[in-house]
């Protein structure tokens, strides 16, 4: 396959992936918006405001399982300027696990 053949290649993966990631997103979204209304979950704002974390500071967020427990995985900037990461019990707010890098 020639550099152009490879770069093209390269190419096709990322937009594939990217595509990928961006749909699971919104399926995220959608299943976290679901919960929330049937009240399993409080919204992202709510858990934010209740930790004291501002939203601007938000790196990544994702709504996991485990087990029968649901955890938002937020890592955001600190006032320290490093970055953290929490598990929080998405329907309580309580923190479950901490990083800091």
């Amino acid at each position: 396959m020639g550099r152009l053949g490879r770069h093209s290649a390269c190419l096709l993966v990322c937009l594939v992936s990217q595509a990928w990631s961006l749909h699971a997103q919104a399926h995220d979204a959608e299943r976290a918006r679901e919960l929330r209304s049937e009240g399993k979950i409080l919204s992202l704002s709510e858990i934010v405001k209740r930790l004291g974390i501002e939203k601007r500071a938000l790196l990544d967020v994702e709504l996991e399982e485990e087990g029968k427990r649901l955890v938002y995985e937020i890592e955001f900037i600190g006032r320290d300027h490093r970055i953290h990461h929490l598990e929080i019990d998405a329907r309580t707010a309580r923190p479950m696990g901490k990083e800091r890098h």
